[in-house]
């Protein structure tokens, strides 16, 4: 190989790397990236526009939240499924053999403080530590054994939805 071909192929070679780090980049940033506090305030969102469809009577289903109220923030967490629990938000972003994981919402008009262990829920980070609690800025991971039945979740929903109502 003359010394001009090899000079012409690497030319080539970093122009090739040039336009293939240029695409990586595009298409790393077209996924929005949401802080701890734009997640929040999603989950917040998403659940005013679910209760307005539910206290209109246009939405009757309350074990789930269906995809259609969820805010760009909590459709970025790419969920299996939406629900309340005991009106938080939970956000269930992968699920094998009866356990679920994702992002668990402390919402403002809940009262509800996240406790490890009650309802299957074990959080990260851990709301409480010895007599203290603190819910940080209320977003935790969460993994959650699915030992309770939907209708008992079902039934605990409506009685504090009936109760803020």
């Amino acid at each position: 190989m003359n010394m001009r071909t090899h000079f012409g192929a690497i030319i080539l070679s970093i122009l090739f790397l040039h336009i293939f780090a240029d695409a990586q980049t595009v298409q790393s940033t077209t996924e929005p990236t949401f802080s701890a506090e734009q997640l929040r305030d999603g989950a917040e969102k998403t659940y005013v526009n679910f209760n307005r469809a539910w206290q209109a009577g246009t939405e009757t289903q309350v074990d789930q939240i269906p995809s259609k109220y969820w805010t760009d923030a909590i459709k970025s967490l790419k969920p299996i499924r939406v629900y309340l629990h005991r009106v938080n938000l939970v956000v269930v972003q992968r699920e094998q053999d009866g356990t679920e994981e994702g992002k668990y919402f402390q919402l403002t008009i809940s009262s509800y403080l996240p406790m490890n262990g009650v309802d299957g829920f074990v959080y990260t980070p851990n709301p409480q530590r010895g007599s203290l609690y603190s819910t940080g800025n209320g977003v935790f991971d969460f993994k959650r054994t699915t030992r309770h039945s939907v209708i008992e979740i079902q039934r605990l929903n409506m009685q504090l939805i009936q109760t803020i109502t």
